[in-house]
């Protein structure tokens, strides 16, 4: 007796759709940080996949398949998500760049911690505005452009379908100069300010020579950084929309590319 109509095909099937979902979530930002458990990921992956299921699976794998070609084509699953996550991550690691630009003005270059996200050594303000973006992104719900591009996905790039392009490639270097311009927006105002303030400490060094101006300096350059930081902080909340938005362009964009 069969509790549960499964054929192997559909097995198959289910691993492909897995394999693809997995390798997304597990690549994007926020959801595939380190910090969330494993198997909170892997349940979640599951979970979704079975929600894709009825409307990806029928369109493949029409007889089975040994385990050593089921394992190729599940390689290009992997790649297509990761692809994705990478995509994503790509806008992330742009405003972690403008506050480690923000932070070596203020003398923090070699202030370093190990990020629980990518337990890596970053720079101690960076861990802060990575913070501030993972905030960001729940509280207006750009997370949900993951899914929306998980979804397109099925649509747009049947399962086995994906194959590198010339237009993905063009998309992934319009990304990477864009990931360093939003860096300057986001450090310009700091970054002007200390900028200036170095300008008239060393007006300072010349006029007056009896003052000790490394230890002034160093004190001014991070009260001034800390307070321009947080001040264009609560400024920045359009610039943060606008990077989400074109986050989520980009991703629908990628998907459509095939």
């Amino acid at each position: 007796m069969e509790f549960l109509p499964i054929t192997t095909v559909d097995f198959e099937r289910f691993v492909l759709i897995l394999v693809r979902v997995s390798s997304i979530l597990f690549s994007a930002p926020l959801l595939g940080s380190t910090v969330v458990p494993p198997f909170v990921k892997v349940g979640f992956s599951a979970a979704v996949s079975l929600a894709l299921f009825p409307a990806a699976a029928p369109t493949v794998l029409l007889k089975e398949v040994p385990l050593y070609e089921l394992a190729g084509l599940a390689l290009g699953e992997v790649m297509l998500g990761v692809t994705i996550g990478l995509l994503a991550r790509l806008f992330v690691a742009a405003i972690d760049l403008g506050a480690e630009i923000v932070g070596f003005q203020m003398g923090f270059g070699i202030v370093t911690a190990v990020d629980p996200t990518t337990q890596a050594h970053t720079a101690l303000l960076a861990q802060f505005q990575s913070a501030i973006t993972a905030l960001m992104i729940l509280a207006t719900d750009a997370h949900h452009f993951f899914f929306r591009a998980i979804a397109d996905s099925f649509g747009r790039i049947s399962l086995m379908g994906f194959s590198p392009n010339l237009d993905l490639w063009n998309l992934f270097l319009r990304t990477s100069r864009e990931m360093f311009v939003i860096a300057m927006k986001f450090a310009a105002p700091a970054t002007v300010v200390l900028l200036l303030t170095s300008i008239a400490l060393g007006i300072v060094a010349r006029t007056v020579p009896q003052m000790n101006i490394f230890i002034v300096g160093i004190s001014l350059q991070i009260v001034v950084g800390f307070t321009v930081f947080f001040l264009s902080v609560s400024m920045l909340g359009l610039l943060y929309g606008q990077i989400l938005t074109e986050m989520g362009g980009t991703l629908l964009r990628l998907v459509r590319v095939f």
